[in-house]
């Protein structure tokens, strides 16, 4: 009996063990529950580079002028955006150099500019060949990708200006059960370079990271917890232990018969 007991207390240590730590699965736990913290946040502007797709009209009153300029709308014009491949299609890429070919108004350089200031530039161009011309700029290869322990990894596109890694995750379902909150990294392309940049979701001041604003072609990976292999592994250590408990008892009933 001393043999099974032994078997028991290591398999209880075990257990113990494998349980996650608090802190590991509590978001903002620096924060205290009966306290306010306020944060004031600014976004740095995403600024168009090389490889983004914009999404660019031209309106004027004279709308038979501004036809030759803007692209030609199919009958069902939510069909041009609805996958990547139209988008890549339909939209104008940034070459390698920074611009973007317009129809007769030629090349407009907008590299490393905001949206709007984007939108400013291509409007100021367009007005040396339309009166009273306004320009609408949109960035639609807003795309992310979200791996590790969350619940559906993928890429997603994101619609908005603004996208929080709180947001990111909320798109992915949430984290997973394994995830280990302290040990998540965005990695961020900055022109040639690859950024790495590690983010711990339990804390508060997380909203003043760099890393708390994604932007476009963010890749958000989130570690698992140290114990992750040996809690899928309990149900092949149970049958073990179990096998191991059931043969001493077959032993002992066949020695003391």
């Amino acid at each position: 009996m001393k043999i099974i007991n032994f078997f028991i207390f290591v398999f209880l240590i075990l257990i113990i063990f494998s349980c996650s730590s608090r802190k590991k699965i509590i978001y903002f736990k620096n924060q205290k529950a009966d306290s306010t913290s306020t944060f004031n946040i600014q976004p740095t502007p995403y600024k168009i580079t090389a490889g983004d797709i914009l999404y660019i009209n031209l309106y004027s009153v004279n709308s038979q002028v501004t036809e030759y300029f803007n692209r030609k709308q199919s009958a069902n014009s939510y069909s041009m955006w609805n996958s990547e491949a139209n988008v890549y299609i339909n939209g104008y890429t940034v070459n390698d150099s920074g611009f973007i070919q317009l129809p007769i108004i030629g090349s407009v350089n907008v590299n490393q500019l905001t949206e709007k200031e984007a939108t400013d530039k291509i409007q100021h161009t367009a007005e040396n060949f339309i009166k009273s011309v306004t320009a609408i700029v949109k960035l639609i290869n807003f795309r992310f990708t979200i791996l590790g322990e969350v619940r559906r990894p993928g890429t997603y596109t994101n619609y908005n200006k603004t996208l929080t890694i709180f947001q990111a995750i909320g798109k992915a379902g949430d984290l997973g059960e394994d995830a280990d909150k302290t040990r998540v990294k965005l990695l961020r392309k900055i022109n040639d370079t690859i950024k790495i940049i590690p983010i711990n979701l339990t804390k508060v001041d997380i909203v003043t990271s760099e890393a708390y604003i994604l932007q476009p072609g963010d890749v958000v990976y989130v570690e698992p917890v140290k114990n992750k292999v040996f809690k899928q592994n309990i149900p092949l250590i149970s049958l073990f232990f179990s096998s191991v408990t059931t043969l001493i008892l077959v032993l002992n009933y066949i020695k003391y018969r």
